[in-house]
């Protein structure tokens, strides 16, 4: 039942309990930065206001505000509810900005099914800061945690969860083929701030394994000219036009295959990043390296522009290079072979963890050839 209270007397945060009394009447001071737009939209919801201001995360282009209604974040949570089968009582972790649609609606799917929260300030690891066994029904991670949890001394740790929504950015094949070894039920997302949060789900392991997006009931989906994402969403005013490429398999259900403000035009030949990008890690996967990457279109005189390879690393050695040019050339038409990498020490991120590739780009500060 949707309603608009919290059935406990306190919230656990960052190792404390704190009171909703305390919370609502500001007497609970927060100590971080993450503390103080989660109490802050607490007691924005707790208030008489039927509309909120959410700020998108600037990660394909520039940050901006959009307003949402108490309604449709109502509706959003309860369809979220009602797909994963959440339960008044279960509890959740909430670890990804509050400042963003998806931390923001974690809070109201807990407000409106009756949640328990435990909430910690977004990290690498989430679980190095809940008490040592504590387990949670419900939680929602950014690829970059589950990434790092897997790549942790103790990646056990995900079973501590029994259902997680990953979402924010597309997730690697390595990462899914590595989740199909846990017992927690993985579900990647598919949605944005203008759809108040994901719309449509994909199981990423157990016998139920979809290789596709599964609308939220309610929930359509179509292509236009460009073969991208239009969205009908009842609790929406108007049709969602999106840049994302998809293959379309019914009206509930796709696979998306890119972005199309992704797309390089290198000589007069568009090419699909997300597609040479699935090489890459591939590569990177077979040969045991874990760096963080993306395929980008760069100014060329003579190209117009020009696909290079964006990585995260202070230096690459020459053997390691040659392998991936082998890896690349095997697999990819040479007009789709990034001829250089640009060097990045540390990519730049938005709030809620997605790589904000025009920022990381203007960031690099070694190029060097692959061949």
């Amino acid at each position: 039942m949707i309603k608009e209270s919290y059935d406990f007397p306190s919230l656990w945060i960052n190792g404390r309990f704190a009171g909703m009394k305390s919370i609502l009447d500001s007497s609970e001071p927060a100590r971080t930065a993450f503390e103080d737009s989660t109490f802050a939209f607490i007691r924005a919801w707790f208030s008489p206001e039927q509309s909120f201001e959410i700020s998108t995360s600037g990660s394909t282009g520039a940050p901006k505000k959009i307003i949402v209604t108490r309604d449709q974040m109502i509706a959003s949570a309860s369809a979220t509810a009602h797909a994963l089968r959440l339960q008044k009582g279960n509890s959740c972790l909430i670890c990804i900005d509050t400042k963003y649609i998806g931390g923001r609606m974690m809070l109201v799917r807990a407000f409106t099914t009756g949640l328990q929260i435990y909430a910690v300030d977004p990290s690498a690891n989430p679980f190095e800061k809940l008490p040592p066994g504590q387990c949670v029904n419900f939680a929602a991670f950014v690829p970059y945690q589950v990434e790092h949890i897997l790549a942790s001394s103790n990646p056990s740790l995900l079973l501590r969860v029994e259902k997680a929504i990953i979402g924010g950015a597309p997730i690697n094949q390595h990462t899914v083929d590595a989740l199909g070894q846990f017992t927690t039920d993985f579900y990647a997302t598919y949605g944005m701030t203008e759809t108040i949060s994901h719309v449509a789900l994909q199981k990423l392991n157990g016998a139920a394994k979809q290789d596709f997006f599964e609308t939220l009931p309610g929930i359509t989906v179509a292509l236009d000219e460009r073969e991208c994402i239009t969205l009908d969403v009842p609790y929406l005013r108007e049709k969602i036009i999106t840049n994302d490429l998809a293959h379309l398999l019914s009206p509930t259900r796709f696979r998306w295959t890119g972005r199309f403000d992704n797309i390089i035009n290198t000589g007069g030949i568009k090419v699909s990043p997300e597609r040479i990008e699935a090489v890459v890690q591939k590569f990177l996967t077979s040969s045991g390296h874990s760096y963080r990457f993306f395929v980008h279109g760069v100014e060329d005189r003579l190209l117009g522009t020009r696909v290079v390879l964006v990585i995260e690393a202070n230096i690459l050695d020459e053997q390691f290079l040659k392998s991936l040019h082998s890896s690349l050339a095997a697999a990819l038409p040479p007009y789709e072979i990034p001829k250089e990498a640009l060097l990045v020490s540390k990519f730049s991120e938005s709030g809620n963890g997605k790589i904000n590739r025009l920022q990381t780009v203007k960031g690099f500060h070694a190029t060097v050839s692959v061949k």
